[in-house]
């Protein structure tokens, strides 16, 4: 189980999540084929990462900061290497389906990646490096020399 799990990390890591994802489920079930009991995905299961961006973007459209970092508070173990990842794929899949929603969704990531940028309850290292992933994400979908990219 654990070369699957390694190898699996390794895809994750070079962008190949749904291949990454299919091998953690693959060893979960032999995990239980083999009467080992249920494993556990780890920190690598993009729904838990997909469904804390959707709240961050729920919370984000209803309440602002208090209720960003509310969320970001319950979800602090999620803050790191891995949801930079989640986030690009998410966010960049999300684009290509509602072109018409761009400037939108760029809005609010640039919101959430403000806010993480700014939470004081997590690892600062990690922090930061969603923010530029988040920064990267939004200049690679400005016009540049827009207002808008000179702002991010």
């Amino acid at each position: 189980m654990g070369t699957l799990q390694a190898v699996a990390a390794q895809m994750w890591g070079k962008g190949q999540e749904a291949g990454a994802i299919f091998l953690f489920q693959v060893a979960e079930q032999l995990a239980g084929a083999l009467g080992m009991g249920e494993m556990r995905i780890g920190e690598i299961n993009s729904q838990n990462y997909s469904e804390f961006i959707l709240a961050l973007f729920s919370a984000e459209v209803e309440e602002g900061q208090e209720a960003v970092f509310s969320v970001l508070r319950a979800n602090r173990n999620l803050l790191d290497d891995n949801f930079s990842q989640v986030l690009e794929t998410s966010i960049t899949m999300l684009i290509d389906e509602e072109p018409e929603a761009k400037d939108d969704i760029l809005d609010l990531v640039g919101n959430i990646t403000n806010r993480i940028q700014e939470f004081p309850l997590s690892n600062r290292a990690n922090n930061i490096e969603i923010a530029i992933t988040g920064y990267k994400l939004i200049l690679s979908h400005r016009q540049p020399g827009s207002e808008k990219y000179a702002q991010i």
